[in-house]
């Protein structure tokens, strides 16, 4: 399951506050992303879409 949010890094703080593992993967172009799992044990992937620099 991949899940968009708007705040990558407040979702990990909460996270790693709670004692949930996160671990990330290779890099997906244009997303920031890592993985986490429910507490039955299903890979969660959140996402934050990277900021395009204005042109």
């Amino acid at each position: 399951v991949a899940i968009l949010v708007p705040s990558l890094a407040e979702l990990r703080a909460k996270l790693e506050a709670g004692r949930v593992r996160v671990w990330t993967d290779e890099p997906l172009p244009g997303m920031d992303r890592f993985y986490a799992e429910d507490p039955f044990g299903n890979r969660l992937e959140f996402l934050q879409p990277l900021a395009v620099p204005d042109r």
